[in-house]
């Protein structure tokens, strides 16, 4: 924007020129921090302006991860290694009145492998809770019941006789 002179309006003195720098805007929850986290914000052409994380020092985000995010959160690779991110990208909308508003976007994304970590240590849990279900079912079947089986029968109550006679005496 030019600066011009009160007295001679065509006078330009000089340029005032703002730039934003995203992270001065952003507060991140401390639980957010660590490798397996990552924000971004990017400009209109997909360059990265600034970011937190792990692989914040990206200099771009390529085409075919943002497409898949266009649509809604998804699972992308190409953020940090080989390794596939839980992702959501949102415009950062500035006056959407505006025809030349800078669409920035954010992307913030978490590691597949950390998001799903927790949901595999209770797979494992609820597996060894089935491993003792059935570790006791089994103890039951084959040893408790040819025991009292057997103590019915050695007491007289479980005799041949009485399993003909329904039981009775």
């Amino acid at each position: 924007m030019p600066v011009r002179d009160g007295a001679a309006p065509n006078k330009v003195l000089g340029v005032l020129v703002v730039t934003l720098d995203p992270q001065e805007f952003v507060a991140l929850p401390s639980t957010f921090e660590g490798e397996d986290h990552l924000v971004l914000f990017l400009d209109g052409k997909g360059q990265v302006v600034g970011g937190y994380g792990q692989d914040s020092a990206m200099k771009k985000v390529d085409l075919d991860i943002l497409t898949p995010l266009e649509s809604g959160p998804g699972t992308v690779r190409g953020l940090g290694g080989d390794e596939r991110w839980l992702a959501a990208r949102r415009l950062a909308v500035f006056d959407p009145d505006l025809e030349t508003d800078p669409t920035w976007s954010v992307i913030v994304a978490e590691r597949r492998d950390a998001v799903l970590k927790p949901l595999a240590r209770l797979w494992w849990w609820a597996s060894m809770v089935c491993l003792l279900v059935l570790a006791i079912v089994f103890a039951v079947l084959v040893v408790i019941i040819p025991l009292l089986a057997q103590r019915l029968h050695s007491a007289g109550i479980l005799t041949p006789g009485n399993l003909d006679s329904g039981g009775e005496r």
